[in-house]
C-alpha cells in the first residue's frame, strides 16, 4: 500500500516542483508556504495531536521532533520570505 501511495503521489510533488520552477518568485514563495504549512498539519502534526481523529497513528520520540522542527522551520520562514 505505502509503494502504491508514494507512486501516485509521486506525480503531484514533481507536478508542483515544475510549477513552482516556473511562476515568479513572490508567487512561488507563497505557494510553497501553503503547501509546507498544509504539510505539516496532514503529517506530524496530525500524528502528534490527532487531527483528523483517525486511530492507529504512533509517534515515536525523539525521532518524531524532526519533522516537527523542519516542517515548523519550512512553513515560518516562508512566511518571513513571503511577508518582505
Amino acid at each position: 500500500m505505502i509503494k502504491f501511495w508514494a507512486r501516485g503521489s509521486s506525480v503531484a510533488w514533481l507536478g508542483l516542483a515544475y510549477a513552482v520552477g516556473e511562476m515568479p518568485a513572490a508567487a512561488a514563495a507563497k505557494l510553497c508556504t501553503v503547501v509546507s504549512a498544509a504539510c505539516a498539519l496532514l503529517y506530524p502534526f496530525n500524528a502528534k495531536f490527532n487531527l483528523t481523529g483517525e486511530t492507529g497513528n504512533t509517534v515515536k520520540y525523539p525521532m518524531h521532533y524532526v519533522p516537527e522542527v523542519l516542517m515548523t522551520v519550512l512553513t515560518v520562514s516562508g512566511i518571513v520570505v513571503s511577508v518582505n
